[in-house]
């Protein structure tokens, strides 16, 4: 469940990059005759703009059912590859902001999905991109929960007025669930790094997703678009 003491935090997507998402699944009932198959692509966005997703490539080497999406380490270093190789494109470097996945019938995110969002994913976006936020010294709530504990009141009030302000290193990672309805859940976990002994402590917070710029795809950029995933799903995804 969402923190209500954060604000929502707006992952924004360029038209054709969410058009993707949705799209996959029209293409493998159309042409593979596979209307239930789940999926897996990350969203990736420019180092200088975090939290606006401008490619959404598939996964490399998935292996799907209608019920699992599973990708090899060897996949996962490939995807990697990939992912430099579109920041060398673009002239900036990318990264990894969103796994999205399809789900044959309801968004609800799943356990498996929160396990992976909250273990592998979120560690991954740790170790690529971090924010930095400024809080008042008068706030307690930057100190990890071990950190507090250990802490008595005098102890506390000392670290809290060493300094006007603390600067708080966090991560934040998204799961974006889309089915064939062009229904949609999206999910944020935020990890929070103390300032003290630099441990990180995972809450989830608000998200909303954006289309930014508001515009439907014109009949040619969505053939484009559907061209591009044809030879994607080709070359990436294994039917299990």
């Amino acid at each position: 469940m969402a923190n209500g003491r954060y604000a929502p935090i707006v992952l924004a997507f360029e038209p054709k990059a969410l058009a993707r998402c949705f799209l996959v699944a029209d293409l493998l009932a159309e042409q593979y005759d596979e209307p239930l198959l789940e999926y897996g692509l990350i969203g990736l966005a420019d180092r200088s703009r975090p939290l606006h997703v401008v490619e959404t490539p598939l996964l490399v080497g998935q292996e799907v059912t209608v019920s699992t999406v599973e990708q090899s380490g060897a996949n996962v270093l490939e995807m990697r590859r990939e992912i430099q190789t579109l920041s060398r494109k673009r002239g900036s470097p990318m990264i990894p902001i969103t796994f999205i996945h399809r789900h044959p019938g309801a968004c609800r995110p799943s356990q498996t999905d929160h396990e992976f969002l909250a273990g592998v994913f979120i560690d991954q976006i740790s170790t690529t991109h971090t924010f930095q936020e400024i809080l008042s010294g008068e706030s307690e709530e930057f100190l990890c929960r071990t950190c507090a504990a250990s802490m008595p009141g005098r102890s506390r009030r000392a670290f809290r007025f060493n300094d006007s302000t603390v600067e708080l290193e966090y991560a934040v990672g998204f799961s974006l669930i889309v089915n064939k309805e062009r229904e949609y859940s999206i999910t944020a976990l935020r990890k929070e790094f103390c300032p003290s002994c630099g441990a990180g402590e995972l809450c989830y917070v608000p998200a909303e997703m954006a289309l930014r710029p508001q515009r439907p795809l014109t009949s040619h950029e969505l053939n484009e678009v559907r061209k591009a995933l044809e030879l994607e799903i080709a070359a990436k995804v294994r039917f299990c």
